[in-house]
């Protein structure tokens, strides 16, 4: 599925973004035109939350033929957090790749990394010392450790997914045993009521055969006074 990006930013020399104005005057000074980021939002955990895939660019200068276009490329949890750490990367990727073009600027002095992010040695400032390369590894390690974090983030986040998923079908299975007790006690309620009737009906049928055998003997007892009135005429 192709990318669609949706977010664009190109480098402005007076604005305040994080890292965007040494990234412009190192751009400049080496005859790159302003570096560029797109955005798109991608799904690289196949669950609902959505990361950021950011890309930066900056065209080669010009002048020079060795001077080739450079791309890279990070993802993070949002857009804004992204640009900052996109930025960061292509800056020290730029102090990388024309180290001895800046020997007798600042940036021979800033944060260096290799394509895949990693970070290099750095010359050593006269004042701070190594101090400048290990915040450059320090910053390395805290990104590595907020892209993890994200990552269980979200894993834990499919992993409620999954149980909240298990809950609902236990509670829709709950619901239906529920459903088939209620339907068996009123079942027996029935089974019950209908036994009573049975009963009373019983009774009745009992009262009624127990009156009709005295009505037949009453019958029987006038019968024979009157086979005797008979014989005696």
């Amino acid at each position: 599925m192709a990318l669609r990006f949706t977010e664009f930013v190109q480098l402005e020399k007076d604005s305040k973004l994080t890292f965007e104005r040494d990234l412009f005057e190192l751009s400049k000074l080496l005859g790159r035109p302003a570096p560029e980021f797109m955005g798109a939002q991608v799904n690289i955990n196949g669950n609902e939350n959505l990361s950021w895939l950011i890309e930066s660019s900056v065209r080669g200068n010009l002048k020079s033929l060795h001077s080739e276009t450079m791309i890279t490329t990070i993802i993070d949890v949002s857009w804004n957090a992204g640009l900052g750490q996109a930025m960061e990367r292509l800056l020290a990727r730029l102090c990388e790749v024309h180290k001895e073009e800046l020997v007798n600027s600042r940036f021979q002095f800033y944060g260096r990394r290799d394509s895949m992010g990693n970070p290099l040695p750095t010359r050593q400032h006269h004042d701070f010392g190594q101090h400048l390369e290990d915040v450059e590894h320090l910053l390395h390690q805290t990104q590595d450790k907020l892209c993890h974090a994200r990552m269980d983030c979200d894993l834990k986040d499919m992993q409620i997914a999954d149980i909240t998923g298990e809950v609902f079908d236990a509670q829709e299975e709950l619901q239906i045993v529920q459903n088939q007790l209620q339907a068996s006690q009123n079942k027996l309620k029935i089974s019950k009521n209908s036994r009573r009737r049975l009963n009373k009906i019983r009774k009745r049928v009992q009262l009624s055969n127990d009156y009709l055998r005295e009505q037949l003997g009453d019958l029987q007892e006038k019968m024979e006074q009157k086979e005797s009135q008979v014989k005696e005429l």
